[in-house]
Protein backbone atom coordinates (compact mmCIF):
# COMPACT_ATOMS: atom_id res chain seq x y z
CA UNK A 1 0.00 0.00 0.00
CA UNK A 2 1.32 3.04 -0.77
CA UNK A 3 -0.12 5.17 2.10
CA UNK A 4 2.04 2.30 4.35
CA UNK A 5 5.05 2.44 2.74
CA UNK A 6 5.61 6.76 2.57
CA UNK A 7 4.47 7.07 6.44
CA UNK A 8 7.67 4.20 6.96
CA UNK A 9 9.83 6.15 4.50
CA UNK A 10 8.67 9.71 6.44
CA UNK A 11 9.56 7.59 9.86
CA UNK A 12 12.77 6.82 8.98
CA UNK A 13 13.89 10.01 7.47
CA UNK A 14 12.99 11.13 11.19
CA UNK A 15 14.85 8.72 12.46
CA UNK A 16 17.83 9.38 11.15
CA UNK A 17 17.55 12.96 11.89
CA UNK A 18 17.32 12.53 15.43
CA UNK A 19 20.12 10.05 15.50
CA UNK A 20 22.14 12.76 13.69
CA UNK A 21 21.26 15.07 16.29
CA UNK A 22 21.78 13.13 18.91
CA UNK A 23 25.46 11.61 17.87
CA UNK A 24 26.41 15.65 16.41
CA UNK A 25 25.10 16.93 20.07
CA UNK A 26 23.53 19.29 18.34
CA UNK A 27 19.81 20.17 19.55
CA UNK A 28 16.91 18.81 17.07
CA UNK A 29 15.09 21.85 16.03
CA UNK A 30 12.10 21.01 14.01
CA UNK A 31 10.42 22.44 10.93
CA UNK A 32 6.87 23.25 10.04
CA UNK A 33 7.06 20.92 6.81
CA UNK A 34 8.44 18.64 9.40
CA UNK A 35 5.30 19.02 11.64
CA UNK A 36 3.27 19.28 8.37
CA UNK A 37 4.28 15.77 7.36
CA UNK A 38 3.76 14.10 10.80
CA UNK A 39 -0.18 15.60 9.94
CA UNK A 40 -0.37 14.07 7.00
CA UNK A 41 1.14 10.88 8.36
CA UNK A 42 -1.29 10.94 11.02
CA UNK A 43 -3.95 11.31 8.31
CA UNK A 44 -2.71 8.21 6.06
CA UNK A 45 -2.42 5.98 9.47
CA UNK A 46 -6.27 6.97 10.04
CA UNK A 47 -6.90 5.80 6.47
CA UNK A 48 -5.02 2.81 6.64
CA UNK A 49 -7.11 1.42 9.59
CA UNK A 50 -10.68 2.68 8.56
CA UNK A 51 -9.36 0.66 5.30
CA UNK A 52 -8.82 -2.31 7.45
CA UNK A 53 -12.21 -1.93 9.18
CA UNK A 54 -14.15 -1.61 5.48
CA UNK A 55 -12.25 -4.55 4.76
CA UNK A 56 -13.28 -6.64 7.57
CA UNK A 57 -16.54 -5.05 6.99
CA UNK A 58 -16.55 -6.43 3.44
CA UNK A 59 -15.50 -9.89 4.40
CA UNK A 60 -18.03 -10.35 6.56
CA UNK A 61 -20.74 -9.17 4.09
CA UNK A 62 -19.06 -11.77 1.25
CA UNK A 63 -19.54 -14.39 4.66
CA UNK A 64 -23.23 -13.36 4.81
CA UNK A 65 -23.91 -14.00 0.94
CA UNK A 66 -24.92 -17.41 2.44
CA UNK A 67 -27.28 -15.62 4.91
CA UNK A 68 -28.06 -14.45 1.90
CA UNK A 69 -29.24 -17.31 -0.17
CA UNK A 70 -31.02 -19.21 2.44
CA UNK A 71 -32.86 -15.89 3.95
CA UNK A 72 -31.33 -15.38 7.34
CA UNK A 73 -29.06 -12.34 6.74
CA UNK A 74 -30.55 -9.92 9.76
CA UNK A 75 -30.04 -5.56 9.10
CA UNK A 76 -29.60 -4.18 12.58
CA UNK A 77 -31.12 -0.68 12.38
CA UNK A 78 -29.38 1.55 15.08
CA UNK A 79 -29.81 5.34 15.66
CA UNK A 80 -26.84 6.35 13.48
CA UNK A 81 -25.03 10.09 12.95
CA UNK A 82 -25.33 10.36 9.49
CA UNK A 83 -22.60 13.03 9.27
CA UNK A 84 -19.68 11.01 10.93
CA UNK A 85 -20.72 7.71 9.00
CA UNK A 86 -20.45 9.67 6.04
CA UNK A 87 -16.86 11.59 6.93
CA UNK A 88 -15.70 7.86 7.82
CA UNK A 89 -16.34 6.76 4.70
CA UNK A 90 -15.09 9.52 3.35
CA UNK A 91 -11.96 9.55 5.73
CA UNK A 92 -11.27 5.47 3.46
CA UNK A 93 -10.60 7.60 0.57
CA UNK A 94 -9.32 10.67 1.67
CA UNK A 95 -5.28 10.51 1.45
CA UNK A 96 -5.12 8.10 -1.84
CA UNK A 97 -7.28 11.71 -3.53
CA UNK A 98 -4.86 13.68 -2.00
CA UNK A 99 -1.96 11.43 -3.23
CA UNK A 100 -3.26 11.69 -6.30
CA UNK A 101 -4.03 15.66 -6.00
CA UNK A 102 -7.48 15.56 -5.87
CA UNK A 103 -9.60 17.54 -3.64
CA UNK A 104 -12.07 15.30 -1.94
CA UNK A 105 -14.48 17.45 0.68
CA UNK A 106 -17.28 15.84 2.32
CA UNK A 107 -20.29 18.75 2.25
CA UNK A 108 -24.20 18.58 2.64
CA UNK A 109 -26.91 20.45 1.02
CA UNK A 110 -28.26 23.77 2.89
CA UNK A 111 -31.63 21.52 2.42
CA UNK A 112 -29.93 18.77 5.07
CA UNK A 113 -29.12 21.42 7.08
CA UNK A 114 -32.81 23.31 7.49
CA UNK A 115 -34.12 20.04 8.16
CA UNK A 116 -31.64 19.84 10.82
CA UNK A 117 -31.05 16.34 10.11
CA UNK A 118 -28.17 14.83 12.30
CA UNK A 119 -29.33 10.59 12.95
CA UNK A 120 -30.88 8.53 10.90
CA UNK A 121 -31.74 4.46 11.55
CA UNK A 122 -30.15 2.49 9.30
CA UNK A 123 -27.58 -0.32 9.46
CA UNK A 124 -23.88 1.57 9.73
CA UNK A 125 -22.25 -1.54 8.21
CA UNK A 126 -24.57 -1.64 4.80
CA UNK A 127 -24.68 2.03 5.06
CA UNK A 128 -20.92 2.18 4.70
CA UNK A 129 -20.81 -0.95 2.26
CA UNK A 130 -22.97 1.08 -0.53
Amino acid sequence: MQCSSLVKTNLIGLQEELGRSIESGVAFQPTRQLLQTIEEDLDALDSIYECALTQERISNDVLSLGKIQLDLLQMFDVETNIREEAQKIVNVFQNEARMNRVDLTLTFSDAFNQLGVSNIKTDPVRLGQV
